[in-house]
């Protein structure tokens, strides 16, 4: 999967990935595209998930 460039990435760990730009909406179809790709692990309580600053 390749990053759009109007997304900005940051890993912080490798469990941590920092999504940012100033259009919201390119970010949010960004995340929801990784979303997509792995599954919730529902009884671990394991996922991506979405942290939106206002």
């Amino acid at each position: 999967m390749t990053v759009p460039s109007v997304v900005h990435m940051f890993c912080f760990k490798p469990s941590i990935i920092c999504c940012t730009k100033i259009d919201e909406e390119k970010v949010q179809q960004f995340a929801a595209s990784l979303r997509s790709c792995k599954r919730p692990k529902v009884y671990k309580g394991k996922s991506i998930c979405t942290l939106m600053k206002s």
